[in-house]
């Protein structure tokens, strides 16, 4: 009866059906960067989420900062609850993921001496701070991929690269196609009498130009005009 217990529970592991839940992604993970908001007087609060916990800064509307110890976070589904220096501010993260409103239940203080900032007690908002702000990271190659931004991170991320099948075709503007051989070749020798000379997109070859006739008796041709 032992073996039977056993072959069945193994059943249920490997499908997938002891009935626990799968654990859930950690906090940091979903909430990872920056995030930002402004109380009624100016205060700016900065939630930095990272790999190795929460980091909590104020900074007053004068300038003064101040760094907020004992700062801890909890997620759970949509609530999160985000314990500054003892106190906490107890939010629900918007359905984007891009920002948590909630209350602060009591009022944070920061700094000493000197230097004492303040966050009254009341309702709060911090919005997720998207780093790619002006960042396209185009490097305005199609061929080697559309570049995109890590809005979590700012860093600029490679796109997949424009790969050409046909044997001898090479990528311009993001198509492929035969090769340009005139790139980078104009043909043109600086003699406007003469014809403006072309190139042979499929060759290479520089091709003549139809030299300027002057139908004039006794008149020249002179930097591509008749005179």
């Amino acid at each position: 009866m032992r073996n039977v217990a056993m072959f069945l529970l193994g059943v249920a592991v490997l499908m997938g059906t002891t009935g626990c839940p799968p654990p859930a992604p950690p906090a940091a993970a979903i909430l990872a960067g920056d995030w930002t908001g402004t109380d009624a007087n100016g205060v700016v609060v900065t939630v930095t989420f990272n790999a190795d916990g929460i980091v909590v800064s104020i900074t007053s509307e004068d300038g003064a900062s101040a760094e907020v110890s004992n700062s801890t976070t909890d997620l759970d589904g949509s609530d999160v609850t985000i314990v500054i220096g003892g106190r906490t501010f107890s939010g629900t993260l918007s359905d984007d993921e891009n920002t948590i409103t909630g209350t602060i239940e009591q009022e944070i203080t920061a700094g000493g001496g000197d230097v004492v900032i303040t966050i009254p007690a009341g309702d709060f908002a911090i919005d997720r701070v998207d780093l790619c702000t002006g960042n396209t990271c185009d490097d305005g190659d199609a061929c080697n991929g559309v570049e995109t931004c890590d809005a979590e991170t700012g860093d600029c991320v490679d796109g997949d690269p424009v790969v050409c099948d046909v044997e001898g075709e090479t990528c311009v503007d993001g198509v492929c196609g035969p090769p340009d051989l005139c790139e980078g070749n104009t043909c043109d020798d600086g003699d406007a009498c003469n014809g403006v000379e072309t190139c042979d997109g499929e060759t290479g070859d520089c091709v003549a130009g139809d030299p300027v006739v002057c139908d004039v008796e006794g008149e020249t041709c002179v930097d591509g005009e008749c005179v």
